[in-house]
């Protein structure tokens, strides 16, 4: 069977892709940290209302565009940056548009396609993990909801931080900017921040493959995910970090998984079919290695597929579907209270729908962040609830 092996210097990075003969089970998926953060750009990235997702590229004196000129998921950042950092960006200052996957973020060159810059340490450190062709980046950034108040964008109080991947690239070609020659192939990028004022041996562009080489995901090689959904949310909402993710089992070590700067089993913790991790501050590209090429193909599944959890009115639009209605009133207050009934089409208290009742309370649950018109009351939510509803999380394939 082949596979894609790539040639590496510790002083230039990875230099050449090569076919040879391994295992071809092996996929590396590369959880990649970017967008504004805590020191560059000070605040998160936001969710609009509706659920778009506008990751903000972050600030760079020297790189050639500017705030204003750039659009992402069809949103001018511009207005954007000025109003959530308080002033301390403008649309006149210069920002590192990188990774550049949104088609129309800016007027294109012909032939111009999704890429990705990397150098010094962090190229250095996909160097060793061999990335390259076949590989697949998956970005992901910090983001809060913000909504506009008389005409002026603002975070939503009380919302919550969460890690979210925004956006993905299959890479197709490594060219190590500090030794190719290939003007022809540069050209459309000639804009990319990598291509100016980065002279290290280590600068590195990562092109795009046209389409995606995975099961059932008829995709682009790369691009940005309109909207927030469940899968794509890292961070267990029902911790107070960011930084702490919720994930299934098979991510962890036990597994015979591996993500890079995350190799500490103390960070780890198995919860019933999923696990947790806490998940490292130092460190731009997790680097995921994993032999069960099924599990990890059916959780791209879920991150590339159909919502899961809509926005606004997402808790009786997945309830509408099966003929029910959530009402956000206490069943029980001595035992949970804050849980939900479920309500027929008749009008009526639906004893024969009560399975599923446990299975809406953790699905909006889950989903609190993002769903506005369940926060009211899930704000009731109890320990007893929490731990009623922990035993039927699987039950939401049914919505």
């Amino acid at each position: 069977m082949s596979a894609v092996v790539c040639l590496t210097s510790a002083d230039f990075g990875l230099l050449i892709c090569s076919i040879t003969n391994c295992p071809e089970s092996l996929l590396k998926v590369i959880l990649s940290r970017k967008g504004f953060d805590s020191a560059n750009g000070g605040v998160a990235s936001p969710i609009l209302p509706g659920g778009t997702l506008v990751p903000l590229p972050i600030p760079a004196a020297r790189d050639p565009r500017t705030y204003g000129e750039v659009a992402v998921n069809g949103v001018a950042v511009g207005p954007l940056v000025e109003q959530l950092t308080g002033g301390r960006y403008k649309r006149t200052s210069r920002c590192h548009l990188d990774p550049d996957l949104d088609s129309e973020a800016v007027p294109r060159i012909a032939g111009w396609r999704p890429a990705f810059g990397q150098i010094n340490s962090a190229q250095s450190h996909l160097a060793r993990h061999a990335i390259c062709k076949g590989d697949l980046f998956l970005f992901f950034g910090w983001f809060r909801e913000a909504e506009q108040i008389d005409g002026r964008w603002r975070f939503v109080r009380e919302a919550p931080n969460l890690h979210v991947i925004y956006g993905w690239m299959e890479v197709d070609e490594v060219i190590n900017l500090a030794a190719s020659r290939r003007s022809d192939l540069l050209a459309p990028f000639a804009d990319h921040p990598h291509l100016h004022g980065r002279s290290d041996p280590s600068n590195t562009l990562y092109l795009a493959s046209e389409r995606l080489h995975l099961p059932r995901l008829d995709r682009q090689g790369g691009g940005m995910f309109r909207e927030i959904s469940g899968p794509r949310v890292l961070t267990d909402t029902r911790q107070s970090k960011r930084s702490t993710w919720r994930l299934p089992q098979w991510l962890h070590p036990d597994f015979g998984t591996t993500l890079s700067y995350n190799e500490t089993p103390g960070r780890w913790q198995l919860d019933g079919t999923e696990c947790t991790l806490s998940s490292a501050a130092r460190g731009q590209e997790f680097v995921l290695a994993t032999a069960n090429r099924e599990a990890t193909e059916a959780w791209l599944g879920d991150v590339f597929g159909a919502q899961k959890s809509a926005l606004a009115d997402c808790s009786n639009q997945r309830a509408s579907e099966a003929n029910i209605t959530i009402v956000g009133r206490p069943r029980d207050k001595s035992v949970a209270a804050g849980s939900v009934d479920v309500i027929d089409a008749h009008g009526q208290l639906n004893e024969e729908r009560g399975m599923y009742v446990s299975a809406l309370w953790d699905f909006i649950s889950d989903n609190a962040h993002l769903c506005a018109s369940t926060r009211p009351f899930l704000r009731r939510s109890t320990p007893a609830t929490a731990s009623i509803m922990s035993s039927v999380r699987q039950a939401d394939r049914f919505f």
